[in-house]
């Protein structure tokens, strides 16, 4: 056994903290889906057993019914009549059961898909969060800090407690995943993605560069928290000056001086000037935002992390009926859109919410504007904007797509 390739690995893991821990999650996630996907085919498999031992058994009784009649063909008409009433009553009876079993069979199978399909989403975001972060950050965001590391392991913590137990209680009983079951590991896996993407984004956060600190800084505030009026500071007074009287000026002196022009306000809204600019025209992103260029907004000279080519696509969740059933819509968000919502100290306030809403939303980041979007605006509301585009269902992504919501 090579001891010290134990020990670079060692060291590597308590190095890059926040990567080990992202690999473990996603390999939580991974180990969940297995499960359900094992215990799906253990089920399968016994469906089709006793389906197939079902279709035996009712061969070998229409091979005895037909033996019979042909021995008591002429002995018994009435009897074999009544027979057949007797027999046509047991099978609409044993259809109606078939009925009811086919339609919570199908019921089941819609959730194991949903759940299949909220846990790949899951990964994917959680990875492509991380893999976007790193590249823009470096190594030390992959190093960490105790505090993203305390999250992420409570995160892990829960994940797993949830998962062996709902395979525990599976193995004691001898039965495979009931509806119930699903719906403690769909909220549980739900629970680790929004918690372990909050302490990405918390990482994220803490590493950006210090902004210039402007003269009035803007307010910040999310979903439910009231807007605080920005009070303007007036200007201190001007100390006392003595005044003395003034001789008579001849005529032939110097004319007085000409009265210099006032400048031109300075720009009080929330958003950048460009982005303005963005949010009222259809003209095509600068120059400056090409992959080859510096995608410094060249009115507020901000550095904004993200090209002309990145694109996220999101998904919303609306129930469909009175059952509680959610349907999945997912919606395609360009740069474009992105680079309208910046804000002169690089933050992103949301466009929809500026011209809709009373209340204004301004995310720290990308990935914290997604799913604001995602999470607050419904796909009505989303339509409203020209830059966000509806997908039909089961639509991927490609390129540089980024799955986040």
């Amino acid at each position: 056994m090579n001891y010290s390739n134990m020990i670079e690995e060692k060291s590597l893991k308590k190095t890059f903290i926040v990567a080990t821990l992202v690999s473990t999650l996603v390999g939580t996630f991974t180990a969940s889906m297995a499960l359900a996907d094992k215990i799906q085919e253990k089920r399968d498999k016994r469906k089709q057993n006793a389906t197939d031992g079902k279709q035996d058994n009712e061969i070998k009784q229409l091979e005895e019914k037909l033996k019979k009649l042909g021995i008591e063909s002429g002995t018994g008409n009435n009897k074999v009549k009544g027979e057949g009433k007797a027999q046509r009553s047991r099978s609409s009876s044993r259809s109606s059961s078939r009925r009811r079993r086919r339609r919570h069979d199908d019921e089941y199978d819609d959730d194991a898909a949903y759940f299949a399909h909220s846990a790949r989403r899951s990964r994917a975001m959680i990875e492509q969060t991380y893999q976007d972060q790193v590249t823009r950050m470096g190594q030390g965001y992959a190093h960490g800090d105790v505090i993203t590391e305390n999250r992420l392991q409570a995160q892990i913590i829960q994940l797993q407690q949830t998962v062996i137990s709902v395979l525990q209680d599976a193995l004691y009983n001898g039965r495979g995943l009931t509806e119930g079951d699903l719906q403690r590991l769909l909220v549980a896996q739900q629970a680790a993605r929004e918690g372990s993407l909050d302490a990405l984004e918390g990482r994220y956060s803490h590493m950006l560069p210090d902004q210039r600190a402007p003269r009035k800084q803007l307010p910040e505030y999310y979903h439910d928290e009231p807007p605080q009026r920005l009070l303007e500071e007036a200007p201190a007074p001007l100390p006392r000056q003595r005044t003395f009287p003034v001789r008579h000026v001849p005529s032939h002196s110097l004319p007085p001086p000409r009265r210099a022009e006032s400048l031109p306000a300075p720009h009080s809204g929330i958003f950048c000037r460009y982005s303005e600019a963005l949010q009222h025209s259809s003209r095509q992103l600068s120059p400056a935002f090409d992959p080859s260029a510096d995608s410094r907004c060249s009115s507020c000279g901000q550095t904004l992390p993200l090209d002309s080519r990145d694109v996220w696509v999101f998904s919303t969740e609306v129930p469909t009926d009175a059952g509680g059933r959610q349907k999945v819509r997912e919606c395609r968000m360009p740069a474009r859109f992105v680079i309208k919502s910046h804000t002169p100290d690089a933050r992103f306030a949301c466009v929809l919410c500026n011209e809709h809403r009373d209340v204004d939303c301004i995310c720290r980041s990308v990935e914290a504007l997604v799913k604001h979007l995602a999470a607050e605006h419904t796909p009505e509301e989303l339509e409203w904007d020209a830059d966000l585009v509806s997908l039909r269902s089961n639509t991927s992504a490609v390129g540089r797509e980024l799955v986040l919501a």
